[in-house]
């Protein structure tokens, strides 16, 4: 009969891994949970310290100096290998440090600290696969031709001009680089250009921002996109105006995660009705909130959809604090909703029939102080004005 003794490290390692898997390692509390059950399993028994000590090092997220200056102390994490690591508000002298000591780490996060081209000459970042840098400040101003990391997919989260840092990582990555993420970055000229280097590989891009002074610079940075196949959106007109000037071709176009307004929504119309953008593709909703008259106004969007033979897929909604103030309406609501989570929400005629539509697709229902669920009121008979006008436009 096996004990707990006997089982090989193989198999130890992977039920650890089952039981860590539900820690969010950049989260840097769930962070300190995850380290708090390794070194408890580390004691288990003889065969589970080796396992343990491996996952309790393959992760690390450090939000202090002093948690820092405790790793510099010890011995072990030097004789494993760090896959994923995550700095928080450190200065740049122990981030240095510690990726010193380290190697080969396959994922790099940095929030709120400095960053210089030498950190990315470190030989623990020489096989760093996915980088993500968020309010960081460079230091460097003029790019380094030592930096020969090969990217597969960054994230950008910064309202800052590009310095030298940024420059050469993308020169080094552009044959590399298939996944870009641009989170609130000011879209200037000199952002785009250092953009255009990695545009003809990437196979997804993600750009969340109101680009209000960029739409001017979004058509040749779109069309120099040759290879996409995912294009993910904020709902905004001076995002989606540019694609119908581009010869862009994308297989899925993806809106969400923002409030939209009725201009957005006019621009996708157009977009799925007058352009080749999605001539083979399809338009996936997500995750739309403090829109009280989203059924209504996105089914002019799968209208255009239906008439023009591209997919439309509207998977995950949540409404945080919204107030359904709209009347009942004539326009049926057809979506099926996947995942539909409420906060502070009381019923209405559209949240009603959003849910009535998905009564066969629903997987997942979160309601946390939802009011008048209980018997929702499906009936529809009155539109509001500006959906009305929208669903006769279009």
């Amino acid at each position: 009969m096996s004990t707990i003794q006997s089982l090989p490290p193989e198999l130890v390692l992977r039920i650890l891994e089952y039981v860590v898997e539900s820690c969010d390692w950049e989260d840097t509390n769930s962070n300190r949970t995850r380290r708090r059950l390794l070194c408890s399993t580390a004691l288990v028994a003889r065969n589970w310290s080796r396992p343990s000590q491996m996952l309790l090092w393959r992760n690390m997220a450090f939000d202090s100096e002093a948690e820092v200056d405790r790793l510099m102390d010890a011995t072990s994490p030097w004789l494993y290998r760090t896959v994923e690591l995550c700095f928080y508000l450190i200065p740049l002298e122990k981030m240095t440090s510690v990726l010193a000591h380290l190697r080969g780490i396959d994922h790099l996060t940095i929030m709120g600290s400095s960053i210089s081209t030498s950190l990315f000459c470190l030989p623990a970042l020489r096989d760093l696969k996915r980088l993500d840098l968020i309010d960081v400040v460079d230091h460097s101003t003029r790019p380094s031709s030592d930096i020969t990391i090969r990217l597969e997919t960054m994230t950008l989260r910064a309202r800052v001009a590009p310095q030298g840092t940024l420059a050469s990582l993308l020169a080094s990555s552009q044959h590399s680089l298939t996944h870009l993420t641009l989170y609130y970055v000011w879209l200037t000229i000199a952002l785009i250009s250092l953009l255009d280097t990695v545009a003809p590989n990437l196979v997804s891009l993600d750009i969340w921002d109101d680009a209000e002074d960029a739409s001017s610079l979004l058509t040749p940075f779109y069309n120099s996109c040759g290879s996409l196949e995912r294009l993910t959106l904020s709902p905004n007109e001076d995002l989606l105006d540019p694609l119908l000037q581009s010869s862009i071709r994308v297989e899925k176009l993806v809106i969400g995660r923002d409030t939209a307004e009725l201009s957005a929504v006019r621009a996708l119309v157009r977009i799925v009705r007058d352009s080749q953008v999605l001539a083979r593709g399809c338009v996936e909703v997500i995750r739309q909130r403090n829109w009280p008259e989203l059924g209504a106004m996105w089914a002019a969007v799968e209208k255009a959809c239906k008439a023009r033979g591209i997919g439309y897929a509207h998977l995950r909604l949540e409404l945080h604090s919204v107030k359904d103030e709209s009347s009942n309406t004539k326009a049926e609501i057809e979506v099926a909703l996947e995942r539909i989570v409420l906060s502070g929400v009381s019923s209405g005629p559209t949240l009603g029939s959003l849910i009535a539509s998905s009564r066969h697709s629903l997987k997942h229902v979160s309601l946390e102080q939802a009011v008048g669920f209980v018997a929702p009121h499906w009936s529809l008979t009155e539109e509001p004005a500006s959906t009305s006008e929208l669903l006769a436009e279009f």
